[in-house]
């Protein structure tokens, strides 16, 4: 039950003098307010009361008073002792006046707000300003006319991603985990804000999307989740009021996942509704669904294309701002997972709000700059907004080394996913306080496995529900408040009783049989790469042709099922493209359970070849690197054959798989998996 402090206040009043009428006039005095503001809150209190079978009661020349039989009345009187007091501030309040301008089929009126958020017409006009300054650097614009109303000016698909990042940017800031149930606890029952939307609605979609969403090839975080069931809550109202977003679908669109699994849940809305949906909703929001934000492990040969642009864009940054980036594969992951959503975003035109983006700047000034500078250089023809920058700027921000002093205090840094905040909070953190040890950073979801006593200090960007620790709840950005609060616990830790050593993983220990298997699949794989290898001339004039080439070739061997190697070339191809940027070379790869064995070849054409690069800009090449790989593999096998795919991040080796001869290939392969087989040996051994 949502109440203002005013209409509490006059429940009170009411309950107070239960059987007898109240004149309005001793209320306003009471409270210290106009009779007309009196009679403005009454419409909510109304309300509320029929909520509990109970009414408003007026009598002409005596007042009002609450109606209803002894036991509603004392059910309604302890349900409002627990009543919190709560007034919508001034964001919240523009989020419901922005939903409402979204459902509404014609022009919103002041005296209409005003009376639905019990709150004068000034106070309305204040919100409404500030709607306009909030919504400056979004695509759509608030009209104003005197006798005419308040409406939203933009393209439907704007106007939906402007209100739904608001909201969730509003969500990110209020909601807690609770550690019994699993889950964020989004939804709080005395949330004024959230009330706005249709639960019933939320709940079906919610259903629709268990049975949809396994199809996509990629795991959501719990936020892009939410995001997803609230814009197709959002988009329903929307196409009821025959409101459409306009998007032809490209001529392969049906082949991707996402595209599946859009026309799937639309399936699902327009039997709900009783409406046909338009294409267009469906492939703007297989879009949607690219550009959404992912959990999970990437290996190096499953996201190749986006490796090498991270690992491109982690050298550049480097040369350019002199910090020397890790590219451990916890921060690869974490910049993989964010890179791939950001592109597929930044095509398709689907923008997204960054309530930090000033902070960011100011704080990582040289760093926000150089990243906008490449970004513009190796894409031109990509608009990459200042929000998405931000948003990059903090997974390389998170990764910038301290030489600060050893640290005493065992600390655990928690946040929403464990990939992009965790480490820059971290960072943060060994700033400000030297005298901290970031022992290990967790994603909310793996907190409960972990033993909390091994820690000092738990510091989290996450409210915790019915946590059993105490822990200290911090912005990402850790402002002035939040270094206050973490100085005053480190104050009061007795320094002495510190925990040291500590050293947390989540690894099992490998036994002798499972290290002679790992050895085993490590000989297996290097044995089909060095006596498959080729080097073969052809001669064709399209991308198509070379793949019809190679799927002969491969058909003689049956390395594979016939037909699924050029389906799954393309659609990567059309996704992000092959091309390795300033050379001749094409990388051609793919990991599916329909292929059998490792296999690497290289095809050189007679004739250059137009293909679309890993950088979105058509070059011209003439070799063809083919990698394929069995999906199975272990996380030793995967290393031996990424290998082979970082070694192209050297200029001389492009030069040699470009130029030289099959010998020459044979001595750089058997360097490189040599290499890398003695790393993993000494690992497997410990």
């Amino acid at each position: 039950m949502y109440l203002t402090n005013r209409e509490k206040s006059i429940l009170e009043i009411l309950l107070r003098s239960q059987h007898l009428f109240m004149p309005i006039k001793d209320i306003s005095k009471v409270l210290g307010v106009s009779i007309k503001t009196i009679q403005r809150e009454l419409k909510n209190v109304e309300l509320t009361l029929k909520k509990f079978g109970l009414d408003l009661e007026r009598a002409t020349g005596k007042g009002i008073r609450i109606n209803g039989s002894d036991k509603d009345v004392e059910r309604f009187k302890s349900l409002l002792n627990n009543v919190h007091n709560y007034e919508l501030n001034q964001e919240e309040r523009v989020i419901i006046i922005f939903y409402r301008l979204m459902t509404s089929k014609y022009p919103l009126k002041v005296n209409n707000l005003s009376k639905e958020l019990s709150i004068s017409n000034t106070t309305i006009i204040q919100d409404l300003t500030f709607f306009e300054e909030k919504i400056l650097q979004l695509p759509i614009k608030l009209i104003r006319k005197r006798g005419y109303g308040i409406e939203l000016v933009g393209r439907e698909r704007d106007k939906r991603l402007s209100f739904i990042n608001l909201l969730m940017t509003r969500i990110e800031k209020s909601s807690l985990y609770s550690l019994k149930d699993d889950e964020f606890v989004f939804f709080n029952e005395n949330d004024k804000v959230l009330e706005i939307m249709d639960s019933k609605l939320i709940l079906t979609i919610e259903r629709i999307l268990e049975k949809a969403l396994p199809n996509l090839p990629f795991v959501l975080t719990d936020y892009s989740k939410l995001e997803i069931l609230l814009y197709l809550s959002l988009s329903v109202k929307r196409i009821q009021m025959n409101n459409y977003i306009k998007q032809e679908p490209t001529k392969d669109s049906a082949l991707y996942p996402e595209y599946k699994t859009s026309f799937i849940i639309h399936n699902y809305i327009s039997q709900l509704i009783s409406m046909d949906i338009p294409k267009g909703e469906v492939s703007f929001f297989a879009e949607y669904l690219k550009g959404s934000k992912r959990i999970g492990q990437f290996d190096i040969n499953e996201k190749l294309d986006i490796n090498l642009l991270a690992m491109e864009l982690i050298d550049l940054i480097s040369k350019h701002t002199g910090y020397q980036f890790k590219q451990d594969k916890r921060f690869m992951d974490g910049l993989i997972s964010h890179l791939e959503p950001l592109f597929n975003r930044v095509k398709n035109g689907i923008f997204v709000y960054n309530p930090i983006k000033d902070e960011i700047k100011k704080d990582y000034f040289i760093l926000f700059n150089v990243l906008e500078g490449i970004l513009k250089y190796k894409f031109p023809n990509l608009n990459f907004s200042e929000d998405e920058i931000g948003f990059l700027t903090i997974h390389f921000a998170s990764a910038i080394p301290t030489l600060k002093q050893m640290p005493k205090i065992s600390t655990l840094v928690v946040c929403t996913n464990g990939i992009g905040a965790s480490r820059m909070l971290s960072k943060r953190l060994l700033d400000n306080f030297p005298q901290l040890s970031i022992i290990e950073e967790s994603s909310i979801k793996e907190l409960s496995k972990q033993d909390v006593d091994n820690f000092d200090i738990i510091i989290s960007t996450v409210g915790i529900y019915n946590a059993n620790f105490d822990y200290i709840l911090v912005n990402p950005m850790l402002g002035a408040e939040d270094i206050i609060s973490i100085e005053n616990v480190i104050n009061n830790k007795l320094i002495n009783v510190t925990k040291e050593n500590i050293k947390i993983t989540n690894e099992e220990s490998t036994n002798l049989l499972e290290k002679v298997d790992f050895i085993d699949s490590m000989n297996s794989t290097i044995n089909q790469i060095l006596k498959g290898f080729e080097l073969k001339k052809i001669s064709t004039d399209t991308l198509e042709g070379v793949l019809d080439i190679i799927e002969e070739d491969l058909k003689e061997n049956s390395i594979c099922n016939e037909g699924q190697i050029k389906s799954l070339i393309l659609e990567k191809e059309s996704n992000i493209g092959s091309g390795i940027p300033d050379s001749d070379l094409v990388l051609l790869h793919c990991r599916s359970d329909n292929i059998y064995q490792t296999v690497f070849k290289i095809y050189r054409n007679d004739k250059e070849i137009q293909v679309k690069g890993m950088d979105s800009n058509l070059q011209n090449v003439k070799t063809f690197l083919f990698l394929i790989t069995e999906e199975n593999l272990n996380k030793y096998q995967l290393d031996i054959i990424s290998s082979i795919s970082i070694s192209l991040l050297e200029s001389g080796n492009i030069n040699t798989f470009s130029n030289s001869s099959k010998d020459e290939i044979d001595k750089l392969l058997e360097n490189i998996l040599n290499l890398t087989y003695i790393e993993l040996l000494n690992n497997i051994r410990g």
